[in-house]
């Protein structure tokens, strides 16, 4: 593929981040004031270089990188960081928020609870549920604890393990951390109970995971990685993304016979999980009118929906078996449907309406948080002028 030098890729990714969080804080702090807008954005640029740019300059790289105590810091501190988000759930009042996302999540898991077809209760907001049911499972542990947001705390821990098992360095591992526990979009995350990027979260974790655990044979365990594939590509449609771009290759590769149990699993799974959904449908016409597809895909026109899951079917035959590419990758084409309909929207009804109006839903940006957040130390520290 094309060489890009590091300072092109690191400059992307450190603008991606600062994108998808200026966007949050332009959004809400233009609800208090003019003034305070200027100053939280004025603030978060100049920390967004300064943490770039130490990071790049190593500044006390080998101290933390020797020291005996960082794996007892770094604990403590998600530690620390996990009680906080847990109480700002039992203290948030969910009725009161303006976000639907935990109600649609708990509304679903209960109608399927009473045999309800799911997609026709109205969440807190009058709302419906575009989840899907693999989504439902997920947070079915959750639903029964009496707070769907608590799955936030759990994907919060799950990645702050995956960050200091995925980089080598203390320094990279603190350097992620921060990167997190320093942006807005995900503390909206946090406050509004939002299950949108603990999905992504846990896709990108299995994933990587799974790539680690089976270097180039992920298909060694077809019927195992069916089923975790079945469960988690059903829900959202937006994760066939980074499965495809971990696992296309090496599909394509794997012998006739593991491909034949991975997909009678794949089958078999989508067949179990959608089996209590299907049962309650009334009728076919209420499936039609009601249902979770229709609503995940009408945010883009359908033929740029299909070129969004062709094309990186095509890097994933290019990227090899590099985990940091693949992970790369996912964030840049989680990013790119979001962003292309983000600008479609704006020039059709304009800026006001769009962003200020909240016509257009800025936390689906979230989705390659995670991904752009694990890019940044590789990138940084990797890449150079080498092909990716």
């Amino acid at each position: 593929m094309k060489t890009v030098s590091n300072p092109i890729l690191s400059v992307s990714l450190s603008l991606c981040f600062w994108f998808i969080n200026l966007l949050f804080i332009l959004k809400y702090s233009l609800r208090f004031s003019s003034l305070l807008t200027i100053l939280s954005i004025s603030f978060f640029s100049l920390y967004t270089i300064a943490a770039i740019q130490l990071y790049k300059k190593r500044l006390g790289q080998q101290r933390i990188n020797k020291s005996k105590h960082f794996k007892y810091f770094y604990i403590g501190l998600v530690v620390i960081m996990a009680i906080f988000f847990i109480w700002i759930n039992v203290k948030t009042d969910a009725y009161k928020l303006h976000v639907d996302r935990w109600s649609a999540l708990a509304g679903g898991i209960q109608a399927v609870l009473k045999g309800q077809y799911t997609y026709t209760v109205a969440d807190h907001l009058g709302g419906r549920t575009s989840n899907l049911p693999g989504l439902f499972i997920i947070g079915l542990p959750f639903f029964l604890m009496k707070d769907v947001g608590l799955l936030q705390v759990f994907t919060f821990l799950l990645i702050s393990y995956l960050i200091y098992d995925y980089f080598d360095q203390n320094y990279e591992k603190l350097f992620a951390l921060l990167l997190i526990l320093s942006s807005p979009a995900y503390y909206w995350e946090i406050f509004v109970k939002s299950d949108l990027m603990s999905n992504l979260i846990l896709v990108m974790t299995f994933l990587i995971y799974w790539q680690k655990k089976l270097p180039k044979k992920s298909f060694d365990k077809p019927f195992s990685l069916g089923i975790i594939t079945g469960i988690l590509l059903f829900t959202r449609l937006i994760v066939l993304i980074p499965f495809e771009i971990f696992l296309f290759q090496e599909f394509i590769k794997t012998s006739t016979k593991n491909k034949r149990k991975f997909i009678v699993a794949l089958m078999l799974t989508i067949i179990f999980i959608w089996l209590p959904i299907l049962y309650t449908i009334e009728s076919f016409k209420t499936f039609i009118h009601y249902n979770p597809f229709s609503l995940q895909s009408s945010q883009i026109p359908f033929i740029w929906l299909v070129f969004f899951l062709l094309v990186p079917l095509f890097v994933a035959s290019r990227i090899g078996h590099d985990l940091d590419k693949k992970i790369l990758f996912s964030g840049i084409f989680l990013l790119l449907p979001v962003l292309y309909n983000f600008i479609d929207l704006i020039t059709k009804i304009g800026f006001e309406r769009s962003f200020i109006g909240s016509v257009f839903d800025i936390s689906y940006f979230n989705m390659a948080l995670a991904f752009v957040i694990l890019s940044i130390p590789k990138v940084i520290n990797k890449y150079g002028n080498k092909k990716i």
